[in-house]
Order: structure tokens, then C-alpha cells, then sequence
């Protein structure tokens, strides 16, 4: 996938001792994308932002000492912190973000940081201390400025735009929200169409749902992007289905008046699918909805609900039921909830649920599945072990 191998180059110049430059759009990942490589290494870290910051902070302040020697003082604390770090033999990345958004002074320090690795009077140590530097491209930054050419051959370049399919992969994995409530939204962009583009006309546009481009029709609002579609799922996790009024209110809040009320309208068809637990008692012969966007939600409801109360029953039954998929053509519209229903396998709770992966009970359903949907790699690996 793409988006991997991106992240594959972006730490493997880290590894070399060079500097990656990540430019992208606002809300792709790439601010979060740094900080769990750092917290995957161990290392320690700071944030710069270069909208915010003064020259002072890196390029230092004037210091003289009792002899009356000058020197120049850095005033932030990464720079303290990052020479503690090296003398420890420890690594430390500083993060310099908003690159293309910083004032001109600010951003002359920036550089000087990242090519000659000093800030004011202090040298840092190359081998331990990283710089990594983001910002969006000129064209949306605010106040944004274009590095000049002689700078651009300081740092190696990655444009950087995350991609739906690795990033709904992620979101019902759990790595960015909790996974009910990320199957949730997942199902309800997949259900949107062509979600893997830019609108040009925003949400009139089915391919525009999932990211809308920052125009000025969008300043001083919200709008749809990875970032604001992963806070909704956080959102919906945190305030659950039963007031889907107030809950509204936050995601309109979120993701905008247009988008933020068409989900909550894909949230309210929770009403009309029926009881999960009557649907999984009745696996074999419950009518499975002909309509896309109920079928998102028949599915997703069932997962949910199984999650919550994993009995080997549920669990059959949910399975059983996924296996039909193919009677109404939504093979489709059960993978969301079928890789949701697969990371129970995962916890704690779901692990009495391998035994149904082998012997003479394993589920028929769950083997269609993986002739279904043969990308699943992760689920079929597992049914062979």
C-alpha cells in the first residue's frame, strides 16, 4: 500500500542522518504520523509550530556572562532537552511544523537548525538529534511562502496525502478511534460512493465527503477531512446513539453543517434494522435490507453488537449472517463490519473465539469471506494457523 511505503521512506531518511520535508494538506496524518514513530522508538520529541514561534527561540537571545563574553541563548526547551538527550546517548527528534507558515526571521533559524544542526551558540549532536519538517503546501498555509530553490536541496521531499483506504483500514483497527464507532463512520463514507477524491464543488460531490478542499468558502468553519472524520468517530464514542440531537450538534460542529447533518441522518437508520439480538438469533432466515445504506448499517449494528456481548453464538450467528451478504449483492457492504467483527481476536475478550477458526465447528462463513474479499490478507492468515 501507498501510504506504508511513504511512511517506509519518510523513517528510512530519518535512519540515514537526513532531513524529510512532509508537505500535505491540513488534517492528513502528518503531525500524528511523527509523534507515534517517536513514541514507537522510545525517543524523545518536542513540537515546534513556526506559525507561533520568535527568533529567539532557536536563534537565541543575547547572553553575557560575568567575564562579559557574548553568546547567544536558545529559548526553548527542545534545544536544552535535545543536548540532555545526546549527552545521555539518547535519540531526539525536533519536530518543526507549519514550516511554510513561519515569519521570515522565525523561519531563517528553522533552517539554520536543520542544515547546520545549530541553534543560536549550541551545537547539536547529529547522531542523536533528528530534525523532521512538515508544512502545507503555500497554496492553503496560512500566510504561506515558498521555500526558495537553494533551501529545497537541504532536505528530501515527500508530498504527502493520506489515502481513504489505508486510513479506513486503521480506523477499524482501532489505531485512530475506537473501533464501534469507527466501523460506524467508515460504513457510512464507504456508502457515500467515490470517496477516494477531492469534490471540486464540496459536498455535492460524493467524492468530496470524505475530504473537502480548504477554499475560502470554508474559513472560520469546519469542514470534512481525515482529522475532523476521526474526531467524529471519537465523538460518537464518547456520546453514544441515544441522543443523537446533542450528538449532532458536536459532529455539525465538527465536520460542518452539510456533512455533519448527513451523518447523523446515516445514524438515525439504527431505528429502522431491527434488534441485533433478534437478527443473530434468527441467522438463517432474517431479511437481510436491499437498500446500500441500510445494509452499511445492518452490518456495522451486528458487529457492534457482538463485540459488546461475544458469545460463541453471537458470534456464529453474526458470521452466518455476513455469509448471506452475497443473497442481496452487498458482499461489499460487509467488510467494514466483518474487520471489525475480526479484531475481537485481538482482545482479551475474543480470544475463547479461535477455537471456531479450526476443527470440525469452524464457521462457513468465515472461510466464504475470505474467498469474498481475498485483500483481507490479516483475517485469512489467521484462519490458516
Amino acid at each position: 500500500m501507498y501510504m506504508q511505503k511513504l511512511m517506509d521512506a519518510v523513517i528510512g531518511v530519518i535512519d540515514a542522518g537526513e532531513i524529510p520535508y512532509i508537505q500535505g494538506p491540513d488534517g492528513d496524518g502528518k503531525s500524528s504520523f511523527v509523534l507515534d514513530f517517536i513514541k514507537q522508538r522510545g525517543w524523545g520529541g518536542w513540537i515546534l509550530n513556526g506559525s507561533n514561534m520568535d527568533p529567539t527561540d532557536l536563534g537565541g537571545a543575547i547572553s553575557v556572562d560575568a567575564d562579559g563574553n557574548v553568546s547567544r541563548v536558545p529559548v526553548h526547551r527542545c534545544i536544552r532537552e535535545a543536548v540532555e538527550y545526546a549527552e545521555a546517548k539518547k535519540h531526539y527528534v525536533i519536530f518543526i511544523d507549519e514550516l511554510t507558515s513561519a515569519p521570515k526571521a522565525v523561519r531563517a533559524t528553522m533552517l539554520t537548525l536543520a542544515s547546520e544542526s545549530i541553534a543560536g551558540d549550541v551545537q547539536l549532536d547529529r547522531e542523536f538529534v533528528h530534525i523532521i519538517m512538515a508544512g502545507n503546501p503555500p497554496s492553503i498555509a496560512v500566510n504561506g511562502t515558498q521555500l526558495a530553490p537553494p533551501v529545497c536541496t537541504r532536505m528530501v521531499h515527500f508530498d504527502w496525502k493520506l489515502d481513504f483506504d489505508f486510513w479506513a483500514e486503521k480506523m477499524v483497527a482501532g489505531e485512530f478511534a475506537p473501533i464501534d464507532a469507527s466501523s460506524l463512520v467508515v460504513a457510512y463514507l464507504k456508502d457515500c460512493g467515490e470517496y477516494g477524491g477531492e469534490g471540486t464543488d464540496g459536498l455535492a460531490s460524493p467524492a468530496g465527503v470524505w475530504r473537502v478542499p480548504p477554499t475560502k468558502d470554508y474559513a472560520g468553519s469546519p469542514r470534512p477531512t481525515p482529522r475532523t472524520w476521526t474526531r467524529a468517530a471519537k465523538l460518537v464514542d464518547a456520546f453514544g446513539l441515544e441522543d443523537l440531537a446533542c450528538l449532532g450538534l458536536a459532529l455539525r460542529g465538527t465536520l460542518g453543517q452539510g456533512a455533519g447533518t448527513e451523518f447523523v441522518g446515516f445514524l438515525r437508520l439504527r431505528d429502522e434494522i431491527g434488534n441485533p439480538a433478534e437478527i443473530l438469533a434468527a441467522p438463517d432466515t432474517w431479511d437481510i435490507p436491499a437498500r446500500g445504506d441500510l445494509a452499511y448499517m445492518f452490518y456495522s449494528a451486528l458487529a457492534i453488537y457482538t463485540r459488546g456481548k461475544p458469545t460463541e453464538k453471537n458470534w456464529r450467528a453474526c458470521w452466518r449472517l455476513i455469509e448471506r451478504a452475497e443473497e442481496r449483492g452487498h458482499k461489499d457492504k460487509a467488510v467494514v463490519a466483518s474487520s471489525a467483527l475480526f479484531s475481537l481476536l485481538k482482545t482479551k475478550e475474543g480470544l475463547h473465539l479461535r477455537k471456531t477458526l479450526v476443527g470440525p465447528k469452524k464457521i462457513t462463513g468465515m472461510l466464504t469471506f475470505a474467498e469474498m474479499f481475498t485483500d483481507l490478507k490479516q483475517l485469512k492468515s489467521t484462519i490458516s494457523e
